[in-house]
């Protein structure tokens, strides 16, 4: 995730972390670089008389493609955040039917609760790492004990190992 401070608007204007533009910058020089030619050769050479008309319908057809574009990356964007908004919700609700289900009238019990809760609230934060390709414990080390640390260690996905946790 890229940190930035929204007040800072030089350092977001001309800041390349983050950016496209390291990757696209080779391209855009060669294309300046030939753009440069053909106009000297029309001013200097010879006149290069060109209809616009085709230049015009392909700078529409662009444009609508572009528009799609956006529109995809957009919807994509709100997909996957209602589905993230639906994680952190099934996870609050599936705590309270256990706080609520369960009567945490005894010790044994109300540990049994606490460790069930701390579990659950640990899997969005690794299914969150899961999808940004991090794999940091020291995130979610306040809900579990170092056993279960150890156990996560050993796995190749933390979100499932946790799971098989929880079942347990």
């Amino acid at each position: 995730m890229i940190n930035y401070d929204n007040k800072n608007w030089k350092k977001l204007l001309f800041g390349l972390h983050g950016s496209i533009l390291p990757t696209i910058m080779p391209r855009l020089i060669l294309l300046g670089g030939i753009a440069s030619i053909v106009v000297l050769m029309n001013r200097f050479i010879i006149k290069i008389d060109v209809n616009s008309v085709p230049w015009t319908i392909v700078g529409v057809a662009l444009g609508l493609l572009l528009v799609f574009r956006t529109n995809t990356a957009y919807d994509r964007y709100w997909e996957g955040r209602r589905m993230w908004g639906g994680i952190v919700n099934s996870s609050y609700a599936l705590i309270s039917a256990i706080l609520g289900y369960v009567g945490n009238h005894d010790p044994k019990t109300r540990a049994i609760q606490e460790k069930i809760t701390h579990l659950i609230s640990a899997l969005p934060i690794l299914i969150k790492q899961k999808l940004r390709d991090q794999r940091d414990l020291k995130e979610i080390e306040k809900f579990i004990t170092s056993d279960e640390i150890q156990l996560l260690e050993n796995a190749q996905n933390y979100p499932i190992a946790l799971h098989g946790l929880l079942v347990k």
